[in-house]
């Protein structure tokens, strides 16, 4: 009872991903029952996610001593010989593995990658279709596939897959990201654009979604990101901040400053969001820097400060408005509070360097 029991828990932690839990309670099955073969095959696993080779080892020598004709072991062992450096032996093994359970999607993947690691991707585009005849729908199979394709620069035949991937789960962002990455990568940035609509048309409540394809429009042409949130935001008078903020930004890239600050303003009066209000109250700060409105940037940093006194914004902001009144000591003040937090902040070098030269 005890074993089954340790075994349903690591299964639980399994689902949520928590290996260390997982870990444990399988080293608990092994402890009370060593010839518990799933038990010691998970192990391998998870030794495996983690690169210590001689552990998962360990553990598949086990069960290959107890189970010779394992696939799965077959295919564990055929991993680790391709991690020593041993690609064939590890191409064999895998082969092996697959030829005793052609119905194993983990062995399918296993052995495809590695043809595909060998240059062997039409091999391995036949051993995934095959796989796919009785699985048409397995995501996993799918983006092997996706693989093979690109492995031989069948670029129709990769989109096609990722595009059959992501509207037979249209709710899954990632899915839809990964196909216009491909597709952009390509230099195919109209069909990339049309991919991230129809993801939007899919999930129009998505906020993810809509700054997804508005910051892909804004890397190639900023107004086009404006047009498409104000577009959002009127569709939706009550829009998500996080729409407003990055029109904001977009407004900010594009230098039309008036209007970025009109929208940080509506930001700092409507956000229920602490943090957003402070984010959006410290780009109002900067906007007045750039307008040479130093005495309204101070006013809205030492606001910001009174909240947060470590804000890593503000404190730059203000050294920067003290270095702009010839203040360099006050100014290094602020910059060695910031250096302390964040001591990789180039911007912080930068200023200190200023403040010392001043000073």
């Amino acid at each position: 009872a005890n074993v089954e029991a340790n075994f349903m828990m690591a299964e639980y932690y399994e689902g949520e991903r928590d290996w260390p839990r997982m870990l444990g309670h399988l080293e608990q099955v092994v402890k009370s029952d060593a010839g518990n073969v799933a038990a010691r095959l998970k192990i391998a696993k998870l030794m495996l996610m983690k690169n210590e080779l001689d552990g998962a080892a360990q553990q598949v020598a086990a069960v290959e001593a107890q189970e010779p004709d394992n696939a799965q072991a077959m295919m564990l062992r055929g991993v680790l010989l391709a991690r020593e450096g041993d690609q064939k032996g590890g191409l064999e093994q895998a082969k092996r593995a697959y030829l005793a359970d052609t119905s194993d999607i983990e062995i399918v993947g296993a052995y495809a990658s590695m043809l595909m690691a060998t240059g062997n991707a039409g091999e391995a585009t036949e051993v995934i279709l095959q796989a796919l005849e009785s699985r048409p729908d397995d995501n996993t199979l799918g983006v092997l596939l996706f693989q093979a394709y690109a492995a031989q620069d069948l670029r129709g035949e990769a989109a096609e897959v990722l595009i059959a991937t992501a509207r037979r789960d249209p709710h899954s962002l990632p899915n839809w990201r990964i196909l216009a990455a491909y597709q952009a990568r390509n230099g195919d940035f109209e069909a990339a654009e049309a991919v991230l609509r129809e993801m939007n048309t899919a999930n129009p409540d998505s906020v993810e979604a809509k700054l997804t394809l508005a910051s892909f429009l804004g890397q190639r042409d900023e107004q086009a990101a404006v047009d498409v949130l104000k577009q959002f935001i009127a569709d939706a008078p009550e829009a998500s901040s996080e729409l407003k903020f990055a029109l904001g930004e977009a407004y900010l890239r594009g230098k039309s400053l008036d209007e970025a600050s009109e929208q940080f303003q509506d930001i700092v009066a409507s956000s229920s969001s602490p943090t957003q209000v402070l984010t959006a109250r410290n780009q109002l700060a900067r906007i007045a820097l750039r307008q040479n409105r130093n005495d309204e940037a101070a006013a809205i940093v030492e606001e910001v400060l009174a909240t947060d006194p470590r804000n890593r914004d503000a404190l730059l902001a203000r050294a920067a408005i003290a270095l702009a009144a010839n203040r360099a000591d006050d100014a290094i003040i602020d910059l060695r509070t910031v250096w302390q937090d964040h001591p990789d902040s180039d911007q912080t070098l930068v200023l200190m360097a200023q403040a010392y030269m001043q000073n």
